[in-house]
């Protein structure tokens, strides 16, 4: 019996609006795109573990981190009005992924999603036999700078 890949995808682009480069800030010593690899790693659910970025400084500072970066995504997927579906659609087709070969999570570059709640979120997907789950915060201040982790609500 063939078995699904089940891949991780996180996507950071360069231009920022609220913090320029925050993908590649330093948060705790090390770049924020680290924590977001390391608690993918350590959830020890992912075949592979992919970034998709349009910046070459990302790409290399994700390929040291451990991340798969097969290519950049064009410029049109990488502005702040993009269709985030069209840049998971393009990332999907180049790699040549659909629902027959692989399970694809895509996760937010935030390290407060750790790999308890992402083995926790999985856990919920396949139990359920959900199409998707998502996995995100909800703003904690009126000014919508601070996140903190959602919980499951029912």
């Amino acid at each position: 019996m063939f078995k699904k890949k089940i891949i991780a995808l996180v996507c950071c682009r360069k231009n920022s609006k609220g913090i320029i480069n925050k993908n590649i800030k330093t948060f705790s010593g090390k770049p924020l795109m680290y924590w977001t690899y390391k608690n993918i790693y350590n959830s020890k659910l992912f075949d592979e573990i992919y970034l998709s970025t349009d910046s070459k400084k990302f790409a290399e500072i994700g390929k040291n981190i451990g991340f798969n970066v097969p290519h950049l995504r064009p410029g049109n997927l990488a502005k702040s009005n993009s269709d985030v579906f069209e840049t998971h659609k393009f990332f999907f087709n180049k790699l040549g992924l659909n629902d027959e070969n692989c399970i694809v999570c895509i996760i937010n570059n935030n390290p407060f999603i750790d790999n308890f709640l992402i083995k926790k979120s999985f856990k919920i997907f396949k139990k359920n036999k959900f199409k998707f789950i998502v996995m995100g915060a909800i703003p904690i201040s009126t000014d919508q700078i601070f996140f903190r982790q959602m919980k499951l609500y029912k």
